[in-house]
């Protein structure tokens, strides 16, 4: 079975149909129109904006080592020292996607 991962594409629709504009470093800003990848993904798929509920949603939806990891690739912090698979790809995607958000389209609502 493989696991389910965060791709751009995945992103790019979560913020498209959120209208939410990227951000690092927070689940979701205070003005309401701000998320993260992951809280864009959950938004879309639930229809809550609920920031306590966003990592519970991740660690089931993709497990909690990937999420940490691609959090920490997503909002450009160091990557821990583990070797875990699941954790480096997690960071390796996170990165991808902020990179794809950052040089794709300067407006991902368009």
């Amino acid at each position: 079975m493989s696991k389910k991962r965060i791709t751009p594409e995945m992103v790019l629709e979560a913020y498209r149909k959120t209208n939410y504009i990227p951000i690092q470093n927070s689940f979701y800003h205070n003005d309401g129109n701000c998320a993260c990848a992951i809280g864009a993904i959950y938004t879309m798929e639930t229809g809550d904006r609920n920031e306590e509920e966003v990592q519970n949603y991740a660690n089931k939806a993709f497990g909690v080592r990937y999420s940490h990891g691609f959090i920490a690739g997503f909002d450009g912090l160091k990557a821990d020292s583990t070797t875990e698979d699941d954790y480096i790809d997690g960071y390796y995607d996170g990165k991808t996607v902020w990179k794809f958000i950052q040089g794709g389209s300067t407006n991902v609502n368009t």
